[in-house]
């Protein structure tokens, strides 16, 4: 908790909120550090609400669906970021490879080999290829009318409704697997 505290009595304007979530995160497994993202989420808007601040919280890490998106943005965040959900778009950084006839792009993790280079020492990071996408406009298209389907389920028109309306539950891992399409 008082680490929490500490950044938004620092006056910050924004929290980044997730450590080790990202898809080429290896810091939870390499140091021990971090918890789930909707856990971190939690604590975070906790400390905010205790302390009566309008710190922004922005879920970082694990963002990899318009339902992921949806649910930090329903539990309180202000905003959210991608990694790998734009990794692979013809406007990500990196050349587009060829591969066995498909197209790729290298994508790295911020504390990878290939981003720290001249600080190898120790690597928090992965890499990878991930398929090339073409335009991040279809990517932000599906995104955006994820939340407008979420928030249409929640019969909310804004994102404050939005939150206000929302209610969450914990899944078994069955659960959860019944949720997924059956193809």
């Amino acid at each position: 908790m008082k680490q929490r505290n500490f950044w938004i009595q620092m006056n910050v304007d924004a929290i980044r909120v997730g450590i080790g979530n990202g898809a080429m995160c290896s810091t939870s497994i390499k140091s021990g550090i971090g918890i789930g993202q909707v856990d971190a989420i939690i604590r975070a808007l906790e400390a905010k609400n205790n302390l009566g601040s309008n710190v922004k919280i922005i879920a970082d890490g694990g963002i990899n669906t318009p339902g992921a998106m949806c649910k930090a943005l329903a539990l309180g965040c202000d905003a959210v970021m991608f990694g790998r959900v734009l990794a692979g778009t013809e406007e990500s950084p990196g050349d587009v490879l060829k591969y066995n006839n498909q197209r790729w792009k290298k994508y790295c993790g911020s504390a990878s080999f290939a981003v720290k280079q001249d600080k190898k020492n120790y690597i928090e990071g992965e890499e990878s290829l991930v398929p090339y996408k073409g335009a991040v406009s279809k990517i932000i298209r599906e995104y955006t009318e994820g939340l407008q389907s979420s928030m249409s389920y929640l019969n909310s028109r804004t994102i404050g409704e939005f939150q206000n309306n929302a209610s969450f539950v914990k899944l078994t891992s069955n659960s959860f697997n019944e949720r997924k399409p059956q193809i």
